[in-house]
């Protein structure tokens, strides 16, 4: 399997480098292990509850690996020239944005993902659970408002995904309402984006680059937790 070293070939986290960057992948290896070795008496699900399962893994594994590339991208595509010598734009701030607004659209598909393979811990859980569990924004807000279905792990989804909501939103204004808003600098090369105005009423007011590397590592430490707690549930 294809680790997060070899897809960003440094020993960097997305936005510390003095943190090893392979604890956030090598955990999605872990878990597609711990999963696979479960038997079907164990999760007693039919034939075809555990296939969908099983496809909830497999499509979180590919889009984890679609996401950490989008990365790499974004951190090359920055060091290429926003202009050329006469003053002409080059391509470099519209692969950016591509880029950028894929990347909000993969960590929101992982996210779901995650969220609809949650309740195939909680085998008793009623069919109210269930169904808020379709997305993430809705099993969060789910377990927001159900404070003692599962405590410990409601207290650490919500304390681990602070940044969820601007994600969210960010995500809808692109999606149903606006394009981001960019503006450059040249020293160092850097883009600010935004969605939507700042208490400043000011747009862009975000370093995207610096965004999208928090966002990344937030995405990737939940998901190490979120292995390691299921795992141990187990």
């Amino acid at each position: 399997m294809t680790t997060l070293d070899e897809i960003l070939g440094s020993k960097a986290r997305f936005a510390n480098e003095q943190s090893d960057a392979s604890t956030g992948f090598a955990c999605l290896y872990d878990i597609m292990q711990r999963m696979d070795e479960t038997t079907e008496a164990e999760i007693r699900l039919r034939s075809g509850e555990i296939r969908r399962y099983r496809e909830y893994m497999f499509d979180i594994e590919t889009k984890a690996n679609y996401l950490l590339l989008i990365i790499s991208r974004l951190r090359e595509t920055i060091k290429s020239p926003f202009f050329r010598p006469a003053g002409v734009r080059t391509r470099t701030i519209d692969y950016f944005l591509i880029d950028l607004e894929t990347f909000l659209y993969y960590t929101i598909s992982i996210l779901d993902l995650v969220a609809r393979l949650t309740p195939y811990f909680y085998p008793s859980s009623d069919s109210q659970f269930k169904h808020n569990s379709w997305h993430f924004s809705w099993q969060r807000q789910w377990f927001r408002n159900n404070c003692s279905f599962d405590p410990e792990y409601r207290r650490n989804l919500m304390e681990m995904t602070p940044w969820f909501e601007e994600l969210n939103e960010h995500r809808n204004n692109l999606a149903h309402d606006r394009s981001a808003f960019f503006l450059w600098g040249k020293n160092p090369p850097k883009l600010f984006f935004g969605t939507k105005r700042n208490s400043r009423d000011f747009i862009p007011n975000q370093d995207a680059l610096q965004y999208a590397n928090e966002t990344a590592n937030g995405l990737m430490e939940f998901l190490c937790y979120f292995n390691g707690y299921f795992g141990k549930k187990r």
